[in-house]
């Protein structure tokens, strides 16, 4: 019935991303595998899809992720919850960290695009030192695959009819708004932990958010290792354009004014790199420029470049970056200059 839904998903609506909402949908790998063979008997990985995974069954199954990839899967969320094994133990997930990070070594070694985690913050005996290990084990995840893993915050939100609504005072937790009408559900604070009150939950989240964004900068510029690929960030900005599926790494980096400018050339204008330019008679290829420049310095031109990096051109450069406004041909450009 799924596969048959699919086909009239993309019979009927043209659709070339689809989402499977359903939090056991890796659950029965019997089924999953089967799925997946008909996907790819149909599509042959054509066909874009996300689903929602549990870290232990796939950690359990390493054959599992390589073959949702090979039918198609570009987008897959795991329940992190938190990054303490004695809170997931509280919460029983049945998940050890280290199945999270089996699963986010496999997402990277299987070429999937993006593995997002979400993390709680405020939950079941939450305190400053177990959500500190639940930051650190978030970053610790950003870091093992740079450009393709995502990690989120959400605060507790008391879902009537679980353990931790019926009883909160199992769990450590004082509910201050039951009926959450207080604010969104899952990014506003309603209850308080034994340690910490509203506010200083609050600014935990605030600080989690602090913390993934410079660690997303540090990676994105190379530190302490090699910079994320150019491939891998233009096919962030390819699913944001030919599928609607706009990744945190995609919105990190369409923040940036030459980076989005520079994609959004070429994923979306058809613009050609320098190495396709090389390729196909560079002499002949119009160049234009995707920054433009800071106020100039007699004949020279000082750029901000991709992630807000100052970069002063020298005179020759000045001259190239100013004729390179996509009217004359490179041939062009250096007969004029020279």
């Amino acid at each position: 019935r799924c596969l048959e839904e699919f086909d009239y998903l993309v019979r009927e609506y043209n659709a070339r991303y689809i989402s499977i909402l359903d939090d056991t949908f890796v659950a029965d790998t019997g089924r999953l595998r089967a799925f997946c063979h008909g996907l790819i008997d149909a599509y042959q990985g054509s066909q874009k899809w996300y689903c929602e995974a549990r870290a232990d069954t796939l950690a359990r199954h390493p054959d599992l992720l390589p073959l949702m990839v090979e039918a198609g899967l570009v987008r897959l969320q795991l329940g992190g919850e938190s990054g303490d094994q004695r809170i997931l133990d509280v919460y029983g997930k049945g998940v050890r960290l280290e199945q999270v990070v089996s699963v986010v070594e496999q997402a990277s070694s299987a070429d999937l695009l993006s593995v997002f985690i979400n993390f709680i913050v405020g939950g079941a005996f939450e305190t400053q030192k177990t959500y500190e290990r639940t930051r650190d084990f978030a970053l610790d995840l950003l870091r093992l695959a740079p450009g393709r893993a995502a990690v989120a915050k959400s605060f507790y939100t008391p879902y009537p009819g679980t353990p931790m609504c019926i009883d909160p005072d199992a769990f450590g937790l004082q509910v201050l708004d039951r009926d959450a009408v207080t604010g969104k559900i899952d990014v506003h604070v309603f209850c308080r932990t034994e340690q910490l009150s509203q506010d200083q939950i609050l600014a935990l989240g605030q600080d989690f958010d602090t913390h993934r964004d410079e660690t997303m900068r540090e990676l994105a510029l190379g530190l302490p290792s090699a910079p994320i690929p150019r491939a891998l960030i233009e096919r962030h900005f390819w699913a944001e354009h030919h599928w609607a599926l706009s990744t945190e790494w995609h919105e990190f980096f369409a923040r940036d004014p030459a980076m989005r400018n520079y994609f959004d050339a070429v994923v979306r204008a058809g613009a050609l790199d320098l190495q396709l330019a090389e390729d196909r008679s560079f002499a002949g290829c119009y160049p234009a420029r995707t920054v433009e420049p800071l106020s100039p310095t007699g004949q020279e031109y000082a750029i901000v470049g991709p992630l807000g990096q100052e970069q002063r051109l020298d005179s020759l450069e000045s001259l190239v970056y100013e004729f390179s406004a996509g009217k004359l041909s490179f041939e062009e450009i250096l007969a004029k200059i020279a």
